[in-house]
């Protein structure tokens, strides 16, 4: 944005918004997929492996930004990380899979 050049930018955010369309329809596909009785959510479980990718990416444009802005965005997703594992493992067990 310093260097006027707005189109970057711009197509960043459509390139994000269209990829997140693409997740969305994606996740809706294989959850419609289920039958309801299935052990394992595929539709949540490629949601959540969906944000896995994206946080890593974010991580790894943090740590290209600068070593601080890596550290402080790699803590608050481990934060992220760890309330999501817990609603996957809710959501597994609520499905009725077992702890190996």
């Amino acid at each position: 944005m310093a260097r006027m050049t707005p189109w970057r930018a711009i197509a960043g955010v459509i390139t994000g918004v269209a990829t997140m369309f693409v997740m969305r329809w994606l996740a809706e596909r294989l959850e419609a997929r289920d039958t309801g009785n299935a052990l394992i959510p595929l539709g949540f479980l490629a949601a959540v492996s969906m944000d896995c990718v994206i946080d890593g990416v974010v991580i790894g444009i943090g740590f290209a930004i600068g070593a601080r802005q890596g550290v402080l965005v790699s803590a608050a997703l481990a934060l992220e990380m760890f309330f999501l594992g817990l609603s996957t493992a809710n959501a597994m067990r609520s499905g009725g899979a077992r702890p190996t």
